[in-house]
């Protein structure tokens, strides 16, 4: 495995500038996390393409852009086969493809956390009824500072 230095925030700290002008330290994740400013660009590229394309902008996306986006993450992690990497809307689709891959039966144990999305935990209980064994470990005081 690849060795990754730690993450150098004074020198990525400028490129956070929207998000930490008045943040010293920020610890939350997920949808909370500091958003490099770069990001409200890329948010406008769709946009703009939906605008000149219109109904053509679906040979981009599927042509060039996802492609594009498969080969990058397929480097990333290290494996050959871009065409393997799925893209999803939205937490609930990855749950929903992730646990498509297992009977929903009793056969089947999925061990998660008392602290999951509210889509996964909504998910699991209702493969609960179908009789998948699902066991929560507690997080309370798991971490301890």
């Amino acid at each position: 495995m690849k060795y990754n230095p730690p993450i150098d925030a004074e020198r990525i700290r400028p490129h956070y500038s929207n998000t930490l002008s008045n943040v010293e330290v920020l610890l939350t994740g997920h949808s909370h996390r500091a958003w490099p400013d770069l990001v409200e660009q890329a948010q406008l590229r769709p946009v703009k393409l939906a605008q000149i394309k219109l109904d053509h902008k679906w040979e981009a996306i599927f042509g060039e852009i996802i492609p594009k986006f498969q080969e990058l993450v397929a480097r990333r992690i290290g494996t050959g086969k871009p065409n393997h990497i799925a893209n999803g809307e939205n937490t609930h689709e990855l749950v929903t493809r992730v646990l498509s891959c297992f009977p929903w039966d009793s056969r089947t144990r999925f061990v998660t956390t008392d602290s999951e999305f509210h889509s996964m935990r909504r998910q699991l209980s209702r493969l609960e009824e179908e009789g998948v064994n699902v066991a929560y470990v507690p997080t309370q005081g798991l971490l301890k500072l």
